[in-house]
């Protein structure tokens, strides 16, 4: 337990001191007359207006936002903020299949096109071609 920064220890230890020097019946005066000036400060015009004026400063944040609204703007920021966060995720999950589907779709096409390039490299292997000593070989420089 702290109070004004002392510990227990300290606080029993000035108690003592205090004893010593000033005697018993000073120090229940002491204590007597302090116990009245704090009673009186505490009850002071100026203690109750400082205490009022402390917790409405503690609240005015409170108070302003309810007044001006800021609560309500704030909820309806946060609510549209949601709105517009779900769907920015629906759009992008969207995007995704249907780039997926894309991929799918060019890997199909190339596919496609690989079959159609071995089987167009299979008939032009297996097809002969005429020699330029064939009769119906018409070379382009030739003079016929």
């Amino acid at each position: 337990m702290n109070f004004f920064n002392f510990g227990a220890l300290e606080i029993i230890f000035i108690l003592v001191i205090m004893i010593i020097f000033l005697g018993p019946d000073q120090v229940v005066k002491l204590a007597r007359n302090l116990g009245s000036f704090i009673r009186k400060i505490t009850q002071s015009e100026f203690w109750v207006s400082m205490w009022r004026t402390s917790r409405e400063i503690r609240d005015l944040p409170k108070i302003l936002a309810d007044e001006t609204g800021l609560r309500e703007s704030l909820d309806e920021i946060n609510t549209s903020t949601k709105k517009i966060i779900a769907d920015v995720d629906k759009i992008r999950k969207d995007l995704n299949e249907e780039q997926d589907f894309n991929r799918s779709e060019i890997r199909n096409t190339i596919a496609g096109l690989n079959h159609s390039n071995e089987e167009l490299k299979k008939h032009t292997t297996t097809e002969t071609f005429p020699d330029e000593s064939s009769e119906n070989f018409n070379h382009p420089l030739s003079d016929k």
